[in-house]
């Protein structure tokens, strides 16, 4: 499926009317409850109306309009998406516990249960893209060497391992750090066997070091260029915008209004900028979204003074 290059949302959750362009890896920036959370479900909106001819939930304000999302893609036309598209929420406690072999083409769920499984599947049958995970989480989590899976003496449940530089014994994925669990999580979900074609990600940057983003965009854009899935994440992180610092289309700002979220792309509020002020023109792209100069940030009520 070609990428989805725009979407438009009329009276759908928490929006009234608003548009914005898309990239292959689109980032999703806002203040908390701006929106961003609905934003991502809308996705998940229109793969349910279309395979199940239901309507969306309209916003609150308006209960008896109906609620629209259109989407269109680079080739001009609809994306015929027919099947549920999952907006991933990773628990880290849920990532790495023993799981039974799966029965069927395993998957990753929202929550991060069943990367056990697909790890083992594509282990067995697609050593190419197991290899592509093994590769980029090593690359992202430099300290770890490789991952293999053991089967536990009772149950006969598999459990992943990995082998950290240094450690004679392989340590299981349960025992390492958040962040770590959550980047095999987001590498798996990204290789896994006809993985969604638009994959919803929320707080991409969790429980991450912000020198992990640099190689993890990198990772992201070769993951998009190589499978052609489209990428669409929320985060908090002004270091992560930096990121983005090349490509200030592919961010998108989520603000509420008066009760309604509103989108804009990045590169559209650069435009009104003053860039004659030397101060602005030294300010990474994420700290001029920190700032508050292009919008997408909580509005601080100051005290009244004594």
């Amino acid at each position: 499926m070609a990428h989805i290059k725009q979407i438009s949302l009329t009276n759908l959750r928490s929006f009234g009317k608003a548009e914005c362009r898309l990239s292959p890896f689109t980032l999703v920036v806002g203040a908390n409850n701006s929106g961003k959370t609905n934003f991502l479900r809308a996705f998940a909106d229109y793969a349910a109306a279309s395979a199940l001819d239901t309507a969306p939930p309209p916003h609150r304000n308006s209960p008896d309009q109906k609620a629209l999302v259109e989407l269109v893609t680079a080739d001009g036309t609809p994306p015929d998406i027919r099947h549920p598209l999952p907006v991933y929420r990773f628990d880290p406690d849920a990532i790495g516990k023993p799981e039974a072999a799966a029965q069927s083409v395993p998957f990753v769920r929202e929550n991060g249960e069943g990367v056990t499984q697909v790890i083992e599947r594509l282990r067995e049958e697609d050593s190419p893209a197991f290899a592509a995970i093994q590769s980029q989480f090593c690359s992202a989590i430099s300290e770890i060497e490789s991952i293999s899976l053991t089967t536990l003496p009772t149950g006969g449940k598999k459990m992943i391992m990995l082998q950290e530089r240094g450690l004679t014994e392989k340590t299981p994925l349960s025992d390492v750090s958040e962040g770590t669990r959550l980047v095999l999580a987001l590498l798996t979900a990204l290789h896994q066997k006809a993985p969604p074609p638009v994959i919803l990600i929320e707080d991409l940057d969790r429980a991450l070091h912000p020198r992990l983003y640099e190689r993890l965009v990198g990772i992201i854009h070769r993951i998009v260029r190589d499978t052609g899935v489209q990428i669409i994440a929320t985060s908090h992180n002004p270091y992560l915008i930096d990121y983005f610092q090349d490509q200030p289309e592919a961010v998108v700002l989520v603000e509420k209004k008066d009760g309604m979220s509103t989108l804009a792309n990045l590169d559209d509020r650069l435009k009104a900028i003053d860039w004659d002020s030397p101060t602005v023109e030294e300010m990474p792209l994420g700290q001029m979204w920190f700032s508050g100069l292009v919008g997408g940030v909580p509005t601080l009520q100051r005290k009244p003074a004594a």
